[in-house]
């Protein structure tokens, strides 16, 4: 999971860098988020350390995710502040913030994932694959909305 912490390092620079946080507290937080990985990266057992690596990608995208939509003044129904509801709005923004393929990627391989896992007892990600995947997904889309 080498790859993994250097994406971290990466993503928590693009993070730190962006000016498309309104609020400190809320970049803090997402900082804070991605650095629980690096904390848990000798965690026992493996599927306990993929379960948490990815909940706590999913959530930081998903802060992410609405803070660049409050700070675009972009509206976004009740019932669709979802992390799929955010990047809907995002790609469907004029001109849009992310683009349809990573839009798509992330749905697969953060939403989907964090979803399945999250949601019914004894799922955990299969493999270290699977969370650099996420780790990918979650890295690319923060890297087009945080620009």
């Amino acid at each position: 999971m080498k790859n993994l912490q250097k994406r971290l390092s990466t993503i928590i620079l693009l993070v730190n860098s962006s000016t498309a946080f309104a609020d400190p507290a809320v970049k803090h937080a997402v900082i804070e988020e991605l650095r629980e990985i690096s904390r848990i990266a000798n965690l026992q057992p493996l599927n306990r350390r993929r379960l948490l690596a990815v909940l706590h990608l999913a959530r930081s995208l998903e802060t992410s995710l609405r803070a660049v939509v409050e700070s675009n003044g972009i509206v976004v129904e009740e019932k669709k502040r979802s992390m799929g509801g955010y990047l809907n709005a995002l790609a469907a923004h004029t001109p849009p913030l992310l683009n349809h393929s990573v839009k798509h990627n992330c749905i697969r391989d953060v939403t989907k994932v964090r979803n399945r896992i999250a949601h019914a007892a004894g799922n955990y990600p299969r493999d270290d694959n699977l969370v650099e995947a996420t780790a990918q997904a979650a890295h690319a889309c923060l890297s087009l909305i945080l620009r």
